[in-house]
């Protein structure tokens, strides 16, 4: 598909939605497309303190990820209907619904916590809890997106090297769930729910439930 009139898609304030792909939607609203095409200026333009580790590699290995994880989440309603996936291009094409970043009310909340803590019990940590990483549709369904940013709960740790480029803004909270040369997932797991959700009132009362 060509995407090239496509709006891309930011935060409520006009910021970027994360570090790893280029979020845009097609000119009817009915079309979401992830595009991992290495390198975009979406991307570098996020990544310029960081030049030596924002590599092909890197968004390659993030498409795959993301790719991995719907897969395993496929039968859950809230996993995103994928309707193309352009291998050559890096591009994931999925049915589009209103970003919950234009509406974080505590009804949405609540239903994104249900899909956190359905992903917890299948055994997987997804960081990305966040509004602007999930989607409302016009039946009040709830879809993720973003599950680059995903582990296995048994085995929540991942290379330093590995993550650097998903640093930023929050290299703070990569830096204090570090363990000589790896990070915990599930230490950023536990900070995300409390105090970095960037929902009003965080998920305190999801993490006080599963852990």
């Amino acid at each position: 598909m060509d995407i090239s009139n496509w709006q891309i898609l930011y935060k409520a304030n006009n910021t970027h939605t994360q570090m790893v792909y280029e979020p845009r939607i097609s000119p009817d609203n009915k079309i979401f497309c992830m595009n991992f095409q290495y390198a975009c200026t979406y991307q570098t333009q996020q990544t310029k303190n960081y030049p030596e580790t924002y590599t092909e590699h890197f968004v390659h290995e993030m498409f795959v990820r993301e790719l991995e994880f719907q897969k395993f989440c496929r039968s859950k309603s809230w996993c995103p209907k994928i309707i193309d996936v352009d291998y050559e291009s890096k591009r994931i094409f999925l049915v589009a619904g209103r970003n919950l970043t234009e509406d974080p009310s505590e009804q949405n909340r609540k239903a994104v916590r249900d899909v956190i803590k359905d992903q917890w019990q299948m055994g997987m940590i997804k960081l990305t809890v966040y509004p602007h990483s999930h989607m409302i549709h016009s039946d009040g369904t709830i879809t993720a997106i973003d599950f680059y940013a995903s582990v296995e709960k048994h085995n929540p740790y991942v290379a330093v090297n590995s993550v650097l480029p998903l640093m930023g803004a929050s290299e703070f909270r990569f830096r204090s769930a570090q363990q000589e040369d790896r990070i915990d997932l599930l230490e950023m797991f536990k900070h995300t729910l409390l105090r970095h959700s960037q929902w009003p009132g965080d998920m305190i009362d999801l993490y006080e439930e599963i852990f």
